[in-house]
């Protein structure tokens, strides 16, 4: 895939972006190698946030392909970066929009957990 953009971090937002377009057609195989790219380039560059949207994508694509173990497996990996990046945030206001961001939730309600406390 071509993307016209010098900044890496914009391309592993592009992979995932593309993945879940893919997922969204039911092209689950081509969705799963660009959210496996999104993953891989975001991990690289050490952009937490595109790691753990890319691997939340990944698994609820996982989840749709009936591969339930490799789709907890992402969400744990999503939520472990979540858990990261909410204690690097100092700002309480900061973390609690974080933390009780719908998407964030999500990832927390799938896995059966609570997420860590906003306050």
């Amino acid at each position: 895939m071509s993307i016209g953009t010098g900044s890496r971090k914009h391309v592993a937002r592009a992979h995932r972006l593309r993945g879940e377009i893919l997922a969204a057609g039911d092209r689950l195989g081509e969705a799963e190698r660009e959210l496996r790219a999104s993953v891989a380039l975001a991990t690289q560059l050490d952009t937490p946030r595109e790691v753990w949207l890319g691997e939340a994508s990944l698994a609820r694509m996982l989840a749709r392909s009936n591969r339930d173990k490799d789709a907890e497996a992402s969400f744990v990996r999503a939520a472990q970066t979540i858990e990261g990046i909410a204690a690097r945030l100092t700002t309480p206001g900061l973390r609690r929009s974080f933390l009780t961001a719908e998407p964030v939730l999500d990832v927390y309600r799938t896995l059966g957990r609570r997420p860590p406390a906003p306050g």
